[in-house]
């Protein structure tokens, strides 16, 4: 008989086009945003972690991410309040604004893409955010009031 672990989900695995872009932004989401600690820090892998919860990010190739490819459509995390969306969303913009001017090598782009609203076609009080890793990843922040 499985045990109450069984069939949670242990790591998520993402790969990117350029690992030192993408360890700012994540370390920045999932750090400074989200609360993970960094548990890896290797050549091949950078992992991010909270109750339990493992994100690795590691060098992939340059071909462009697409929702609608076969794969990852996006990812969600969770908030305590519907308050905090309305604040992270203003850091991220900040962070897009901070470092996604300058050369392209130092650049980091991705953008938001649907500010901060009600959804209530995915729940009564779903309030989220919609945004991009420098790899075009579809990211979400939200707030279900009950779940």
């Amino acid at each position: 008989m499985a045990n109450s672990a069984s069939g949670l989900i242990n790591h998520i695995s993402l790969s990117c086009s350029d690992l030192p872009k993408s360890r700012k932004f994540y370390d920045f989401l999932l750090g400074e945003l989200l609360g993970y600690q960094t548990v890896m820090d290797q050549p091949y892998c950078v992992m991010y972690s909270k109750a339990g919860a493992l994100i690795c990010i590691s060098p992939g190739n340059n071909t462009p991410h697409h929702k609608a490819n076969p794969g990852l459509n996006h990812l969600a995390f969770s908030t305590a309040t519907h308050d905090e969306i309305d604040q992270y969303h203003a850091k991220i913009v900040d962070f897009y604004k901070t470092h996604g001017g300058g050369t392209a090598e130092k650049s980091i782009h991705g953008h938001v893409l649907d500010a901060p609203s009600l959804y209530p076609q995915y729940a009564k009080h779903y309030y989220a955010v919609f945004f991009t890793d420098p790899d075009g990843i579809k990211l979400e922040l939200v707030y279900n009031e009950g779940y």
